[in-house]
């Protein structure tokens, strides 16, 4: 879909009260493949959702690579420039924050639910760079907002400060859990680029599908050792485990931020069994999909009413 309506979010900015803090928005930026950026920083954080294309970013001399399907969170006084890739369809939403001392709020409150948001936040003030991909219930929440700005609703100001708000929080549910990954020198050209963003949208399109190595690369026109060469290069990992991990990362995602059931996530996000989908998660998350929803669902700004 056409994001071109969220540019109508320039200049937009609000306070939220969190758990234990204030959350204060200072700017919503849509970027897209034609825009000129320059390199600055600010005392604030930063979130890159990168909604088509790839992007390169520069932080304090460092390059990291941002995907189509991934966030970035960027750390204050961190000195940025955004490089696009003038052949490769881009499309992103630049987001700075900052997080205040705020008093806890009161109410059915549990101590974990505080405690859980407390190292959440913790972990964004003490981290500079963290590189997440994010599901398909987040990229639902951006296209709803897009919606809502494009028809033009009869009160539509009074609904932003909610809805980005809850895409804030939810960003950051999905940064909370985050491994960081080290930066690395860009490497490719403009045509591994575009090669990886084939492959991470035949990914997008097809995971929930038993689909194999040999099937992806006929269907990019290229050959299985290629195709794991470049996924190797890219993602220094198999294909199968770059399709495990991406179908994981949709499961957390689903578990963290709706009410399916956990039989309903695993075969939406590709897996055969519920056996094979939960010793698969368990190996990678450390715990079971059951205790992962109860542990971090709570983020959920959408589960309470104000």
């Amino acid at each position: 879909m056409s994001y071109a309506a969220l540019k109508l979010l320039s200049g937009f900015s609000f306070s939220e009260s969190l758990l234990t803090a204030e959350l204060q928005l200072h700017s919503v930026a849509y970027l897209e493949e034609n825009t000129i950026d320059i390199a600055q920083s600010h005392p604030y954080h930063e979130i890159v959702l990168v909604l088509s294309g790839d992007l390169a970013v520069e932080l304090n001399g460092a390059i990291f690579q941002v995907r189509q399907g991934e966030l970035l969170h960027i750390g204050p006084q961190i000195t940025r420039r955004l490089k696009i890739y003038p052949h490769i369809p881009l499309s992103l939403l630049l987001i700075s924050f900052s997080i205040c001392d705020g008093s806890t709020r009161r109410g059915n409150i549990k101590p974990e639910w505080i405690e859980e948001e407390r190292t959440l936040l913790a972990l964004l003030n003490e981290s500079g760079c963290h590189i997440r991909p994010y599901g398909t219930a987040l990229l639902e929440q951006v296209n709803r907002l897009c919606r809502c700005l494009e028809e033009n609703r009869a009160g539509v100001a009074s609904l932003l400060p909610n809805m980005l708000s809850a895409l804030v929080l939810n960003c950051l549910q999905d940064l909370g859990q985050l491994q960081s990954r080290p930066s690395a020198a860009l490497q490719g050209s403009t045509v591994l680029a575009n090669k990886i963003t084939a492959l991470n949208e035949y990914i997008q399109l097809h995971y929930a599908e038993p689909i194999t190595i040999e099937q992806a690369a006929k269907a990019l026109n290229y050959s299985s050792r290629h195709l794991q060469r470049l996924i190797s290069e890219y993602h220094s990992v198999s294909f199968s485990d770059y399709l495990l991990q991406f179908r994981i990362g949709r499961a957390k995602s689903l578990l963290g931020l709706t009410t399916e059931s956990v039989d309903t996530i695993a075969e939406q996000c590709g897996f055969r069994s519920l056996r094979v989908f939960e010793k698969n998660f368990r190996r990678l998350v450390g715990m079971t999909p059951t205790a992962f929803r109860s542990k971090y669902s709570v983020i959920n700004p959408t589960d309470s009413e104000d």
